[in-house]
């Protein structure tokens, strides 16, 4: 198991963003340089969150700075190729010369540390994007209300991710909840349609006590929780207290 933060100098050449589309394919480029082999339809066994500074632009597309890049798995193989990345695999695959975004100019800093617990308060660096397929049109839908079927919803997503039950238990911090009259809707762009338009997608922000055992926090707190963190849904902080 692994956690790696990935900080981004000032200096760096062409560290913007729209989407996190490039930064999936900065990070899948480098894990597949040292031996991640991808499987097709099959939930992402990592995860990854940014943090972002908002660039001023002219019209309407909307641009953010890398500041830093948190990405952790506990699959063994992956975390043998996360372990490898070097600043110099950091560069986004384009057959346009210099198109890609290039983070070549940052800082690894490499965290394996995890103690037994049950309880971790913490934060979501992205938002939780909790799935709940409807009988009418057997599509998977986002809740984006907390209660009972959010927590449900969100146990079986991790189940489907690593094949065995989860028993994890959200407590929202009550104050935050309360400031934000109960909105905590965020949403993010993932990729781009054919048109070039962002595809966006809706999650939950907010501070919380995740409780469950010791097995459920590790792998939420290594790999991300819920659905899409391999397109940087889910990525958790622990809360300064």
């Amino acid at each position: 198991m692994l956690r790696i933060s990935i900080d981004v100098s000032r200096d760096a050449r062409q560290p913007f963003f729209d989407t996190r589309d490039a930064i999936h394919n900065v990070l899948t480029f480098a894990l597949v340089r040292h031996g991640y082999h991808p499987v097709a339809n099959r939930p992402s066994p990592w995860g990854f969150g940014v943090v972002g500074r908002r660039v001023r632009t002219r019209g309407p597309r909307r641009l953010w700075r890398v500041e830093r890049i948190v990405v952790g798995t506990t699959e063994p193989t992956i975390a043998e190729a996360l372990a490898r990345i070097t600043p110099d695999d950091l560069v986004e695959p384009s057959q346009v010369p210099s198109a890609g975004l290039d983070l070549r100019q940052s800082t690894l800093r490499h965290d394996v540390s995890w103690f037994a617990t049950s309880a971790l308060s913490v934060y979501a660096l992205s938002p939780i994007r909790v799935l709940e397929r409807t009988e009418e049109s057997h599509q998977s839908m986002a809740i984006l209300t907390l209660g009972p079927q959010w927590d449900a919803a969100l146990n079986r997503t991790m189940a489907t991710r690593f094949g065995r039950p989860f028993q994890l238990r959200v407590v929202p911090d009550e104050f935050y909840v309360r400031a934000h009259q109960g909105h905590l809707v965020a949403k993010m762009g993932i990729k781009k349609d054919r048109q070039g338009r962002p595809v966006i997608l809706p999650g939950l922000v907010f501070p919380f006590l995740l409780l469950g055992p010791e097995s459920d926090l590790r792998d939420a707190w290594f790999n991300g929780i819920g659905a899409g963190t391999g397109m940087g849904f889910g990525c958790l902080e622990v809360s300064e207290q």
